[in-house]
């Protein structure tokens, strides 16, 4: 077992508290759509990306190829039709393949 600094009835009770959280997944989260103020603990990714196409909810992303596999499943975007993002700072809370960086 991890974490052996603290005790087990403790890593119990927390284990027991997380199960109970209904954690959402990335494609669960909605993005606001007005801009907000950058959350004061998370890191600013300020090279990211914001999908421009109108039938998109600003879908934001960190890295340019994360971008464009959105933009080609999502919109069927081909690169014979030029940029069709912008540059954005972004936020996440995710990290793995959702990592911004």
């Amino acid at each position: 077992m991890f974490h052996k600094g603290t005790p087990s009835d403790a890593r119990e009770a927390i284990m027991s508290f997380a199960n109970t959280i209904d954690v959402k997944g990335p494609d669960e989260v909605l993005t606001p759509l007005t801009e907000i103020r950058p959350v004061p603990v998370l890191e600013v990714v300020k090279d990211g990306f914001q999908c421009l196409y109108s039938n998109c909810n600003s879908y934001l992303c960190g890295t340019r190829m994360q971008i464009e596999y959105h933009c080609r499943k999502s919109h069927e975007w081909t690169k014979k039709e030029g940029i069709q993002w912008r540059s954005q700072a972004v936020q996440t809370f995710f990290k793995g393949i959702y990592t911004l960086t």
